[in-house]
């Protein structure tokens, strides 16, 4: 499923048994839908940046799968990360996993080298806090490192555990906003089951039922596609005026 714009469009559409766990299923739908991606038509066309799952999903083959295939997971701990880095005792996280700067505070994310290594930055120099935790009540513009731009600074090898350490950090803003998108997924089951009547279906083999979805997913799309459109003006572009001509 794709949210953006006010639209929740749904991109693949697949019915597993009752005893599949959203854990598998999730990795099969995408393995899937990257396929279909990849053939002449779509491939130049449409591609998989990023992905949005429960905390439900938090596990290291889901990680490595997604980052092994270009794809940034957008996945919240299902546990409190460890007071440490697993390699690196001098190294204290958050519980999201983020490195905290010698105030105790979350430090801000500074970009991925070529090499691999996320750099992380204080938190105060990146305008992410206004006041260092650090600063005594009589000096408000108290910095720990004052002569070095960024400093302290940190860098931490993603390969070490993806699932600690994604390539979009816990902390950063653009994650809060990709994660705030998965609730698009009840947003378009919802429009199935309400607006289109799934439910009220009394099919009795899983193709009618595949092939319900399918037909209401092309309705979701089409309604997306004529959303900003004058209906009148629609219509008469489908009919390429022959209402007019006929009803003159």
């Amino acid at each position: 499923m794709c949210a953006g714009q006010g639209h929740d469009l749904p991109l693949a559409l697949f019915l597993d048994k009752a005893s599949t766990s959203d854990f598998v299923a999730s990795l099969h739908t995408v393995e899937r839908l990257r396929k279909e991606l990849l053939t002449e038509v779509m491939q130049s066309e449409t591609k998989m940046e990023s992905m949005s799952l429960d905390a439900g999903h938090d596990g290291e083959a889901i990680y490595d799968y997604l980052v092994g295939h270009g794809i940034t997971p957008i996945i919240p701990l299902a546990k409190e990360a460890p007071a440490t880095h697993p390699k690196r005792s001098d190294v204290a996280l958050s519980k999201r996993s983020v490195p905290l700067c010698p105030g105790g505070c979350e430090m801000a994310f500074h970009g991925q080298s070529a090499s691999g290594y996320q750099v992380f930055v204080c938190p105060v120099k990146a305008k992410q806090l206004q006041r260092c935790p650090l600063a005594p009540p009589d000096y408000p513009l108290y910095l720990c490192r004052p002569i070095e731009k960024f400093a302290p600074t940190l860098s931490i090898q993603v390969q070490e555990s993806l699932r600690l350490f994604p390539p979009l950090p816990r902390n950063h803003p653009k994650f809060k906003e990709l994660y705030a998108n998965r609730s698009g997924c009840e947003r378009s089951f919802s429009m199935k089951k309400e607006r289109f009547d799934l439910e009220q279906a009394k099919h009795r083999r899983k193709s009618f039922w595949l092939i319900r979805l399918h037909l209401m997913a092309v309705l979701q799309h089409a309604l997306a596609w004529i959303s900003k459109e004058d209906k009148q003006a629609f219509v008469n572009s489908l009919f390429d005026g022959k209402e007019e001509r006929k009803a003159a």
